[in-house]
């Protein structure tokens, strides 16, 4: 018969691994969450026209996860340049700022109308959707990161 006694936990740095594992995860979450809403301009009815609100989506915060506050990311689209984010995503009624009308061109001839209805045409809540029903495959994939480093 031969014993083998261990004295120390294999895995002496387990926390530390696994919020490793979990930061990995999250940060390419984050990445893969951003490809997708970029993805989705030019889908269901968002046309890109210039380009500036695929350009202006991007993570705007990132919080490492730590077990004692937790972790978040933010992700944002839209800027003083692209105003129309929020409106796309949501849907609304827009309203004259100045004026009673607002002023447009339709197929090359202009309007006005006092407001517009526009219907959601939404990029970002569906990509996040998908990706974190994917977090899983994140895991297997920080791991595997993790692992090849080792």
């Amino acid at each position: 018969m031969i014993e083998l006694e261990l004295d120390r936990i294999p895995f002496i740095n387990a926390q530390e691994n696994m919020v490793a594992v979990t930061n990995t995860a999250f940060r390419l979450l984050t990445r893969d969450i951003v490809k997708e809403a970029k993805g989705n301009i030019g889908v269901n009815g968002l046309i890109n026209r210039s380009g500036g609100l695929k350009d202006s989506i991007r993570v705007s915060a990132y919080f490492q996860f730590a077990p004692s506050t937790g972790g978040s990311a933010t992700i944002t689209a839209g800027n003083s340049r692209v105003p129309g984010a929020r409106i796309h995503e949501t849907g609304g009624i827009i309203r004259p700022k100045n004026g009673e009308y607002l002023h447009f061109k339709v197929a090359g001839n202009w309007r006005r109308a006092r407001q517009v209805t526009m219907p959601a045409r939404p990029y970002l809540k569906p990509a996040a959707d998908k990706k974190v029903a994917q977090f899983d495959s994140y895991i297997q994939s920080a791991i595997d990161a993790i692992a090849d480093k080792l």
